[in-house]
């Protein structure tokens, strides 16, 4: 895998992840738990 892939990869679950807290108002820290 190179790493231009894993970037996109991380930015892509960043992105649902934010997604993800503002559908159920949940704080980013939980997120990343």
């Amino acid at each position: 895998m190179n790493e231009n892939k894993i970037k996109r990869l991380e930015q892509l679950l960043q992105a649902r992840q934010r997604e993800f807290a503002t559908k159920w108002d949940v704080p980013r820290c939980h997120m990343n738990a």
